[in-house]
């Protein structure tokens, strides 16, 4: 699937913890259904508080137990997967950059959106990950 198609499809979608359809969908949720493009099945996790007090980034650890289909790099570009920190510090959010130093993602109170890549997300970011082709 095309990402700008993957956009019009699922901008306004609204957020729900743990959703992974069209009925609503959390940032992994969002992840996964990209992801699914390319034919890859990814591991289904969830951000739950406990994370936050363990001090857990399950996100980016499960992602590098994955080097064969992921690689992380310095400067993200279009179509990779960006990470953010929340409480903690821990990498709880997660993103597909778009281009224009923008990104998809479902935030809780807005649902799916596509959000600049500056200001408060500039200062969480963790870091970005490339899906490996071929």
């Amino acid at each position: 699937m095309v990402l700008k198609e993957f956009c019009n499809q699922w901008v306004g979608v609204p957020f729900r913890h743990a959703g992974r359809d069209g009925e609503g969908v959390d940032c992994w949720g969002l992840v996964i259904e990209y992801l699914k493009g390319f034919g890859i099945d990814a591991p289904d996790m969830e951000y739950t508080e406990k994370w936050a007090r363990a001090g857990a980034n399950h996100f980016s650890e499960r992602i590098c137990q994955f080097p064969d289909i992921f690689e992380p790099v310095d400067r993200g570009s279009v179509g990779d997967l960006v990470f953010m920190r929340g409480v903690n510090g821990v990498v709880d959010h997660a993103g597909i950059l778009v281009g224009n130093n923008k990104f998809i993602h479902s935030i809780r109170d807005i649902g799916v959106a596509i959000s600049d890549l500056s200001g408060v997300y500039k200062r969480k970011l963790h870091g970005f990950y490339r899906i490996k082709h071929g």
